[in-house]
Protein backbone atom coordinates (compact mmCIF):
# COMPACT_ATOMS: atom_id res chain seq x y z
CA UNK A 1 0.00 0.00 0.00
CA UNK A 2 3.08 2.66 0.95
CA UNK A 3 5.07 3.69 -2.47
CA UNK A 4 8.39 2.19 -2.46
CA UNK A 5 10.30 4.91 -2.10
CA UNK A 6 8.25 5.72 1.36
CA UNK A 7 8.63 2.52 2.61
CA UNK A 8 12.03 2.56 4.34
CA UNK A 9 11.27 6.11 5.91
CA UNK A 10 7.96 4.80 7.08
CA UNK A 11 9.78 1.42 8.68
CA UNK A 12 12.43 3.87 9.88
CA UNK A 13 10.06 6.17 11.66
CA UNK A 14 7.66 3.45 13.22
CA UNK A 15 10.85 2.02 14.68
CA UNK A 16 11.43 4.67 16.22
CA UNK A 17 8.20 5.93 17.75
CA UNK A 18 8.01 2.64 18.93
CA UNK A 19 11.54 2.85 20.29
CA UNK A 20 10.67 5.97 22.13
CA UNK A 21 6.85 5.97 22.48
CA UNK A 22 6.71 9.20 21.36
CA UNK A 23 5.67 10.86 17.70
CA UNK A 24 9.02 10.14 14.94
CA UNK A 25 8.57 12.89 12.03
CA UNK A 26 10.18 12.83 8.60
CA UNK A 27 10.29 16.08 6.61
CA UNK A 28 10.73 17.41 2.92
CA UNK A 29 10.38 13.48 1.50
CA UNK A 30 10.63 13.53 -2.35
CA UNK A 31 8.21 11.20 -4.07
CA UNK A 32 7.32 10.61 -7.33
CA UNK A 33 3.50 10.36 -8.23
CA UNK A 34 1.62 10.58 -12.01
CA UNK A 35 5.47 11.73 -13.66
CA UNK A 36 6.01 14.42 -11.23
CA UNK A 37 7.89 15.03 -7.76
CA UNK A 38 6.20 16.28 -5.02
CA UNK A 39 8.25 17.15 -1.58
CA UNK A 40 5.74 15.49 1.76
CA UNK A 41 5.96 15.36 5.48
CA UNK A 42 5.44 11.96 7.56
CA UNK A 43 4.74 11.63 10.93
CA UNK A 44 3.86 8.61 12.79
CA UNK A 45 1.79 8.56 16.12
CA UNK A 46 1.98 5.69 18.72
CA UNK A 47 -1.53 4.65 19.87
CA UNK A 48 -2.54 2.58 22.96
CA UNK A 49 -5.83 2.13 25.35
CA UNK A 50 -5.82 0.26 28.46
CA UNK A 51 -8.84 -1.65 26.73
CA UNK A 52 -6.09 -2.76 23.72
CA UNK A 53 -3.43 -5.48 24.11
CA UNK A 54 -1.46 -4.73 21.19
CA UNK A 55 0.04 -1.40 19.79
CA UNK A 56 -0.78 0.66 16.77
CA UNK A 57 0.96 3.10 15.02
CA UNK A 58 -1.18 5.77 13.23
CA UNK A 59 0.79 7.32 10.14
CA UNK A 60 0.47 10.71 8.76
CA UNK A 61 0.76 12.17 5.33
CA UNK A 62 0.99 15.71 4.41
CA UNK A 63 2.43 17.94 1.44
CA UNK A 64 5.30 19.95 2.61
CA UNK A 65 4.27 23.35 2.66
CA UNK A 66 6.62 26.07 0.85
CA UNK A 67 8.28 27.40 3.88
CA UNK A 68 9.24 23.85 4.26
CA UNK A 69 10.82 23.26 0.62
CA UNK A 70 14.80 24.40 0.14
CA UNK A 71 15.25 28.02 -0.63
CA UNK A 72 14.99 28.25 -4.22
CA UNK A 73 18.96 29.35 -5.73
CA UNK A 74 19.74 32.47 -7.51
CA UNK A 75 17.48 32.83 -10.88
CA UNK A 76 19.68 32.24 -13.81
CA UNK A 77 18.39 34.05 -17.37
CA UNK A 78 19.91 31.82 -20.38
CA UNK A 79 21.04 34.29 -22.40
CA UNK A 80 23.06 31.77 -24.70
CA UNK A 81 20.36 30.23 -26.30
CA UNK A 82 19.57 26.68 -27.01
CA UNK A 83 22.07 26.54 -29.30
CA UNK A 84 25.35 28.44 -27.93
CA UNK A 85 27.63 26.71 -25.42
CA UNK A 86 27.82 26.58 -21.95
CA UNK A 87 23.85 26.19 -22.52
CA UNK A 88 23.94 22.24 -22.13
CA UNK A 89 26.54 22.10 -19.54
CA UNK A 90 24.78 24.55 -17.00
CA UNK A 91 21.63 22.19 -17.71
CA UNK A 92 23.26 19.40 -17.29
CA UNK A 93 25.13 20.45 -13.86
CA UNK A 94 21.68 21.67 -12.45
CA UNK A 95 20.12 18.10 -12.94
CA UNK A 96 23.45 16.37 -11.40
CA UNK A 97 23.09 18.76 -8.67
CA UNK A 98 19.68 17.88 -8.23
CA UNK A 99 20.33 14.00 -8.47
CA UNK A 100 23.08 14.00 -6.11
CA UNK A 101 20.73 15.93 -3.53
CA UNK A 102 17.92 12.67 -4.29
CA UNK A 103 20.73 10.59 -3.52
CA UNK A 104 21.95 12.32 -0.20
CA UNK A 105 18.39 11.85 1.25
CA UNK A 106 18.06 8.17 0.03
CA UNK A 107 21.75 6.76 1.48
CA UNK A 108 20.58 9.19 5.28
CA UNK A 109 17.28 7.07 4.77
CA UNK A 110 19.51 3.74 4.27
CA UNK A 111 21.72 4.80 7.24
CA UNK A 112 18.79 5.17 9.34
CA UNK A 113 16.92 1.86 8.34
CA UNK A 114 20.28 0.20 8.78
CA UNK A 115 20.62 1.85 12.34
CA UNK A 116 17.30 0.56 13.48
CA UNK A 117 17.83 -2.93 11.76
CA UNK A 118 21.20 -3.22 13.96
CA UNK A 119 19.14 -1.94 17.33
CA UNK A 120 16.66 -4.36 16.66
CA UNK A 121 18.96 -7.48 15.77
CA UNK A 122 20.97 -6.54 19.32
CA UNK A 123 17.92 -7.09 20.80
CA UNK A 124 17.16 -9.85 19.75
CA UNK A 125 20.45 -11.45 20.58
CA UNK A 126 20.52 -10.14 24.05
CA UNK A 127 17.35 -12.09 24.38
CA UNK A 128 18.70 -15.02 23.14
CA UNK A 129 21.28 -14.64 25.46
CA UNK A 130 18.98 -14.55 28.56
CA UNK A 131 17.33 -17.43 27.87
CA UNK A 132 20.39 -19.41 27.27
CA UNK A 133 21.27 -18.62 30.96
CA UNK A 134 17.86 -19.75 31.38
CA UNK A 135 18.53 -22.84 29.91
CA UNK A 136 22.06 -23.72 32.01
CA UNK A 137 20.48 -22.46 34.96
CA UNK A 138 17.58 -25.35 34.86
CA UNK A 139 20.43 -27.83 33.28
CA UNK A 140 21.96 -27.09 36.83
CA UNK A 141 18.92 -27.77 38.66
CA UNK A 142 18.28 -30.94 37.18
CA UNK A 143 21.32 -32.09 37.97
CA UNK A 144 20.97 -31.51 41.58
CA UNK A 145 17.62 -33.16 41.47
CA UNK A 146 19.58 -36.28 39.90
CA UNK A 147 21.59 -36.00 43.12
CA UNK A 148 18.73 -35.88 45.35
CA UNK A 149 16.77 -38.29 43.45
CA UNK A 150 19.83 -40.93 44.13
CA UNK A 151 19.99 -40.03 47.95
CA UNK A 152 16.19 -40.39 48.09
CA UNK A 153 16.74 -43.94 46.45
CA UNK A 154 19.27 -45.44 48.83
CA UNK A 155 17.09 -44.36 51.70
CA UNK A 156 14.29 -46.11 50.38
CA UNK A 157 15.72 -49.49 51.85
CA UNK A 158 15.97 -47.97 55.30
CA UNK A 159 12.47 -46.01 56.06
CA UNK A 160 9.00 -45.86 54.04
CA UNK A 161 8.34 -43.17 56.12
CA UNK A 162 10.27 -40.78 53.75
CA UNK A 163 8.80 -42.60 50.73
CA UNK A 164 6.24 -39.58 50.56
CA UNK A 165 8.55 -36.64 51.30
CA UNK A 166 10.35 -38.23 48.17
CA UNK A 167 7.44 -38.85 45.95
CA UNK A 168 6.42 -34.73 46.81
CA UNK A 169 10.06 -33.90 45.64
CA UNK A 170 9.52 -35.92 42.81
CA UNK A 171 6.25 -34.13 41.74
CA UNK A 172 7.59 -30.74 42.04
CA UNK A 173 10.55 -31.31 40.29
CA UNK A 174 8.57 -32.70 37.74
CA UNK A 175 6.23 -29.32 37.87
CA UNK A 176 9.72 -27.52 37.16
CA UNK A 177 10.38 -29.54 34.20
CA UNK A 178 6.85 -29.27 32.73
CA UNK A 179 7.12 -25.28 33.37
CA UNK A 180 10.70 -25.21 31.50
CA UNK A 181 9.41 -27.51 28.74
CA UNK A 182 6.50 -24.79 28.58
CA UNK A 183 8.94 -21.50 28.37
CA UNK A 184 11.15 -23.35 25.87
CA UNK A 185 8.33 -23.93 23.67
CA UNK A 186 6.50 -20.25 23.74
CA UNK A 187 10.23 -19.16 23.77
CA UNK A 188 10.33 -20.63 20.37
CA UNK A 189 6.56 -20.02 19.38
CA UNK A 190 7.16 -16.32 20.00
CA UNK A 191 10.49 -15.80 17.47
CA UNK A 192 9.78 -14.28 14.59
CA UNK A 193 12.86 -16.09 12.99
CA UNK A 194 13.09 -19.55 11.61
CA UNK A 195 15.31 -21.76 13.31
CA UNK A 196 15.47 -25.48 12.76
CA UNK A 197 17.45 -27.46 15.88
CA UNK A 198 18.86 -31.08 14.53
CA UNK A 199 20.93 -33.71 16.09
CA UNK A 200 24.24 -35.06 15.08
CA UNK A 201 22.18 -37.82 13.07
CA UNK A 202 20.82 -34.52 11.07
CA UNK A 203 17.66 -35.56 12.34
CA UNK A 204 15.08 -32.41 13.37
CA UNK A 205 14.59 -31.91 16.91
CA UNK A 206 12.95 -28.69 17.36
CA UNK A 207 12.15 -25.79 14.66
CA UNK A 208 10.07 -22.40 15.16
CA UNK A 209 6.48 -21.62 14.08
CA UNK A 210 8.37 -19.31 10.88
CA UNK A 211 10.57 -21.94 9.81
CA UNK A 212 7.67 -24.18 8.25
CA UNK A 213 6.90 -21.81 5.92
CA UNK A 214 10.49 -21.74 4.61
CA UNK A 215 12.03 -24.85 5.04
CA UNK A 216 8.51 -26.46 4.49
CA UNK A 217 7.93 -28.22 7.43
CA UNK A 218 5.03 -29.85 9.14
CA UNK A 219 4.37 -30.99 13.01
CA UNK A 220 5.11 -34.57 11.96
CA UNK A 221 8.45 -33.81 10.89
CA UNK A 222 10.03 -33.83 13.84
CA UNK A 223 12.71 -36.88 14.01
CA UNK A 224 13.25 -36.92 10.32
CA UNK A 225 16.41 -36.05 8.46
CA UNK A 226 16.59 -32.66 7.16
CA UNK A 227 17.59 -34.74 4.16
CA UNK A 228 14.14 -35.96 3.92
CA UNK A 229 13.01 -32.44 3.13
CA UNK A 230 12.67 -29.91 0.45
CA UNK A 231 13.24 -26.74 1.68
CA UNK A 232 11.80 -23.47 -0.15
CA UNK A 233 14.96 -21.63 -0.16
CA UNK A 234 17.58 -22.57 -2.74
CA UNK A 235 20.28 -24.03 -0.31
CA UNK A 236 22.85 -26.43 -1.74
CA UNK A 237 25.25 -28.85 0.22
CA UNK A 238 23.16 -28.07 3.36
CA UNK A 239 24.10 -31.45 4.34
CA UNK A 240 27.52 -31.36 3.52
CA UNK A 241 27.76 -27.66 5.34
CA UNK A 242 25.66 -28.92 8.64
CA UNK A 243 28.35 -31.76 8.78
CA UNK A 244 31.16 -29.39 8.56
CA UNK A 245 29.84 -27.38 11.24
CA UNK A 246 29.78 -29.79 13.53
CA UNK A 247 33.64 -31.48 12.49
CA UNK A 248 35.23 -27.72 12.06
CA UNK A 249 33.67 -25.78 15.02
CA UNK A 250 32.76 -23.00 12.90
CA UNK A 251 30.09 -20.98 11.77
CA UNK A 252 28.64 -21.35 8.43
CA UNK A 253 26.83 -17.75 6.71
CA UNK A 254 25.91 -17.85 3.47
CA UNK A 255 23.29 -15.82 1.55
CA UNK A 256 20.14 -17.65 0.08
CA UNK A 257 16.99 -16.85 -1.64
CA UNK A 258 13.69 -18.60 -1.61
CA UNK A 259 11.08 -19.60 -4.42
CA UNK A 260 9.34 -16.28 -4.28
CA UNK A 261 12.81 -14.60 -4.66
CA UNK A 262 13.17 -13.15 -0.77
CA UNK A 263 17.29 -13.25 0.73
CA UNK A 264 18.18 -14.46 3.71
CA UNK A 265 20.96 -14.69 5.50
CA UNK A 266 21.27 -18.52 6.58
CA UNK A 267 23.37 -19.08 9.66
CA UNK A 268 24.66 -22.61 10.79
CA UNK A 269 26.29 -23.05 14.22
CA UNK A 270 27.32 -26.46 16.55
CA UNK A 271 24.79 -27.51 19.05
CA UNK A 272 26.75 -27.00 22.50
CA UNK A 273 25.17 -28.80 25.51
CA UNK A 274 25.45 -27.65 28.77
CA UNK A 275 29.06 -29.57 29.11
CA UNK A 276 30.56 -28.36 25.91
CA UNK A 277 29.78 -31.25 23.71
CA UNK A 278 28.83 -30.82 20.07
CA UNK A 279 25.23 -32.72 20.01
CA UNK A 280 24.17 -31.07 16.67
CA UNK A 281 24.09 -27.89 14.90
CA UNK A 282 20.87 -24.93 14.91
CA UNK A 283 19.85 -23.45 11.27
CA UNK A 284 19.14 -20.35 11.80
CA UNK A 285 17.60 -17.40 8.61
CA UNK A 286 17.85 -13.77 9.30
CA UNK A 287 15.62 -11.81 6.65
CA UNK A 288 18.08 -9.67 4.63
CA UNK A 289 15.28 -8.87 1.53
CA UNK A 290 15.36 -4.97 2.18
CA UNK A 291 18.73 -4.80 2.65
CA UNK A 292 19.71 -6.54 -0.89
CA UNK A 293 17.13 -4.49 -2.40
CA UNK A 294 18.47 -1.34 -1.28
CA UNK A 295 22.24 -2.41 -1.96
CA UNK A 296 20.88 -3.31 -5.33
CA UNK A 297 19.68 0.26 -5.26
CA UNK A 298 22.58 2.00 -4.20
CA UNK A 299 24.86 0.43 -6.74
CA UNK A 300 22.40 1.40 -9.71
CA UNK A 301 22.29 4.84 -7.84
CA UNK A 302 26.02 4.77 -8.22
CA UNK A 303 26.66 3.25 -11.85
CA UNK A 304 24.30 6.52 -12.95
CA UNK A 305 26.46 8.68 -11.16
CA UNK A 306 29.49 7.33 -13.10
CA UNK A 307 27.21 7.34 -16.33
CA UNK A 308 26.38 11.08 -15.87
CA UNK A 309 30.10 11.77 -15.31
CA UNK A 310 31.30 9.86 -18.06
CA UNK A 311 29.64 11.98 -20.68
CA UNK A 312 29.59 15.63 -18.33
CA UNK A 313 31.98 18.19 -19.17
CA UNK A 314 34.84 19.17 -17.20
CA UNK A 315 33.47 19.01 -13.91
CA UNK A 316 35.62 18.89 -10.17
CA UNK A 317 33.51 17.79 -6.38
CA UNK A 318 35.43 18.77 -3.72
CA UNK A 319 34.00 18.06 0.15
CA UNK A 320 34.32 20.65 2.79
CA UNK A 321 38.33 20.27 3.18
CA UNK A 322 38.74 20.75 -0.41
CA UNK A 323 39.69 17.41 -1.15
CA UNK A 324 38.58 15.41 -4.55
CA UNK A 325 35.88 13.54 -4.05
CA UNK A 326 34.24 13.09 -8.13
CA UNK A 327 35.90 14.22 -11.49
CA UNK A 328 34.33 13.93 -14.92
CA UNK A 329 36.04 12.01 -17.40
CA UNK A 330 36.74 15.05 -19.47
CA UNK A 331 38.40 16.93 -17.49
CA UNK A 332 40.78 14.10 -16.42
CA UNK A 333 41.51 13.77 -20.26
CA UNK A 334 42.08 17.90 -20.40
CA UNK A 335 44.55 17.70 -17.47
CA UNK A 336 45.78 13.84 -18.47
CA UNK A 337 45.02 12.58 -14.68
CA UNK A 338 44.19 9.22 -13.46
CA UNK A 339 41.07 8.52 -11.37
CA UNK A 340 43.63 7.29 -8.77
CA UNK A 341 45.49 10.21 -8.84
CA UNK A 342 42.27 12.21 -7.72
CA UNK A 343 39.91 11.05 -5.97
CA UNK A 344 40.91 11.83 -2.49
CA UNK A 345 43.52 13.99 -3.12
CA UNK A 346 43.48 17.60 -2.19
CA UNK A 347 42.78 20.08 -5.06
CA UNK A 348 46.23 22.45 -4.54
CA UNK A 349 48.15 19.41 -4.63
CA UNK A 350 46.69 18.11 -7.82
CA UNK A 351 48.76 17.31 -11.01
CA UNK A 352 51.67 17.52 -8.50
CA UNK A 353 50.69 20.71 -7.41
CA UNK A 354 50.23 22.64 -10.54
CA UNK A 355 46.37 23.11 -9.43
CA UNK A 356 48.17 24.83 -6.32
CA UNK A 357 47.28 28.68 -8.35
CA UNK A 358 46.62 31.35 -6.09
CA UNK A 359 43.95 32.74 -8.29
CA UNK A 360 42.28 29.24 -7.50
CA UNK A 361 42.82 30.41 -4.59
CA UNK A 362 40.70 33.34 -4.03
CA UNK A 363 38.00 31.65 -5.88
CA UNK A 364 37.40 28.78 -3.44
CA UNK A 365 38.01 31.45 -0.55
CA UNK A 366 35.29 33.88 -2.20
CA UNK A 367 32.68 31.23 -1.19
CA UNK A 368 30.45 31.07 1.28
CA UNK A 369 27.17 30.42 2.66
CA UNK A 370 25.65 34.04 1.54
CA UNK A 371 27.80 33.97 -1.46
CA UNK A 372 27.42 30.16 -2.78
CA UNK A 373 27.94 30.94 -6.45
CA UNK A 374 30.62 32.77 -8.88
CA UNK A 375 30.72 32.46 -12.29
CA UNK A 376 32.92 32.96 -15.23
CA UNK A 377 36.06 33.41 -12.92
CA UNK A 378 39.29 33.43 -15.45
CA UNK A 379 42.40 31.62 -14.76
CA UNK A 380 45.43 31.42 -16.75
CA UNK A 381 48.19 28.68 -16.16
CA UNK A 382 50.81 26.47 -17.21
CA UNK A 383 49.96 22.76 -15.93
CA UNK A 384 52.78 21.41 -17.61
CA UNK A 385 52.34 18.78 -19.82
CA UNK A 386 48.49 19.66 -20.79
CA UNK A 387 50.10 22.82 -21.66
CA UNK A 388 48.99 26.96 -20.53
CA UNK A 389 45.67 26.67 -20.31
CA UNK A 390 43.09 29.86 -20.02
CA UNK A 391 39.72 28.65 -18.25
CA UNK A 392 36.41 30.24 -17.19
CA UNK A 393 35.36 28.23 -14.05
CA UNK A 394 31.72 28.80 -12.44
CA UNK A 395 31.97 27.36 -8.59
CA UNK A 396 28.83 26.22 -6.97
CA UNK A 397 28.56 25.47 -3.26
CA UNK A 398 26.00 23.23 -1.74
CA UNK A 399 25.74 23.51 1.98
CA UNK A 400 24.51 19.96 3.61
CA UNK A 401 22.64 21.24 6.82
CA UNK A 402 21.80 17.04 7.88
CA UNK A 403 25.88 16.80 7.86
CA UNK A 404 26.56 20.32 8.71
CA UNK A 405 29.04 20.60 5.99
CA UNK A 406 28.85 21.26 2.16
CA UNK A 407 30.64 20.83 -0.92
CA UNK A 408 31.80 22.97 -3.49
CA UNK A 409 31.67 22.16 -7.82
CA UNK A 410 33.74 23.39 -10.36
CA UNK A 411 32.68 23.59 -13.99
CA UNK A 412 35.78 24.15 -16.10
CA UNK A 413 35.58 25.66 -19.60
CA UNK A 414 38.66 25.91 -21.73
CA UNK A 415 38.65 29.13 -23.77
CA UNK A 416 41.37 30.13 -26.48
CA UNK A 417 44.09 32.77 -25.08
CA UNK A 418 44.37 36.08 -26.16
CA UNK A 419 46.25 36.90 -28.75
CA UNK A 420 46.27 32.89 -30.23
CA UNK A 421 47.02 32.63 -34.10
CA UNK A 422 43.53 31.34 -35.82
CA UNK A 423 45.39 27.85 -36.20
CA UNK A 424 46.25 27.48 -32.52
CA UNK A 425 43.00 28.04 -31.49
CA UNK A 426 41.68 25.47 -34.23
CA UNK A 427 44.31 23.29 -32.47
CA UNK A 428 42.83 23.94 -28.96
CA UNK A 429 39.54 23.47 -29.74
Amino acid sequence: MIREDLLMEVRTAVHEAKKKDANARRTNLQVKHNGQTKTVNLEVIPISSPLIKERFFLVLFEEATLSAAPPPGPVEHDTAGPDKPGSGARSKRRNLEREIARLRQELEALQAYLRATTEEHEATNEELRAANEEILSSNEELQSTNEELETAKEELQSTNEELNTVNEELENRNAELNQLNNDLHNLLTGLNIPIVVLGQDLRIRRFTASAERVFNLIRSDVGRPITDIKPNIEATDLERATLDVMDSLDTVEREVQDRQGFWYSMRIRPYRTADNKIDGAVMALVDIDALKSSQQELQECRDFIDTMLAAAPPLVALDAELRVRATSRSFRQAFRLKPEESVGCPIYELGGGKWNIPKLRKLLSALTRDNPLVRDFEIVHDFGEPGRKRLLMDAQRVDDEGRHTHFVFLNIREIAAKGTPPEEQACAG
